[in-house]
């Protein structure tokens, strides 16, 4: 990702607070898409795919709290390889792994897709929160200094003016 090579550049101080900052302004990102996405998906499948695909609706509701274990693993996981840990960097997705492989073992024949869907989710909030507890074993960031807070919300949103102001500037 882009954050590998800014990290890797930085003191150790600098790179957790950039680490951080990104986890949380993607954990906003993550959140409010999924928020959309479970809203506007059971209407939105069958309406784009047809009466066939309601039954996807179910696994794909299922699928989206992963996108927030995603979110941490890819984050955590290269901090890690940038901050001189790369035999650490890998564990959150071998944890990821396991996880997937025993509740694909126990879910599937029981739930069907459902089942798959939902050990995906776990698979990838389990290699999240690995990455993030071994990020935090060679940093020692506070767990609170995760969480997103309204300045992080706030910093999004001056982005996204910004990004909408050069569009209209280039139109």
């Amino acid at each position: 990702t882009s954050l590998l090579p800014a990290v890797a550049r930085e003191q150790d101080v600098a790179s957790v607070d950039r680490t951080l900052r990104t986890f949380r302004s993607a954990s906003v990102l993550a959140i409010g898409t999924m928020a959309v996405a479970a809203s506007l998906g059971w209407i939105a499948i069958p309406a784009v795919f047809g009466a066939d695909f309601r039954g996807s609706v179910e696994p794909f509701l299922w699928l989206l709290p992963g996108a927030l274990g995603y979110t941490a693993l890819s984050i955590f996981s290269n901090s890690l390889l940038a901050s001189r840990a790369p035999g650490m960097s890998s564990l959150g997705s071998a944890t990821a792994l396991g996880v997937g492989l025993a509740l694909d073992v126990a879910l599937i024949p029981v739930f069907g897709a459902s089942g798959a869907a939902a050990a995906a989710s776990a698979a990838f909030l389990a290699g999240g929160a690995a990455a993030a507890a071994l990020y935090r074993s060679t940093t020692g960031f506070r767990w609170r200094d995760a969480l997103p807070t309204g300045e992080d919300v706030a910093f999004l949103r001056r982005v996204a003016e910004r990004a909408l102001r050069r569009s209209e500037e280039a139109a």
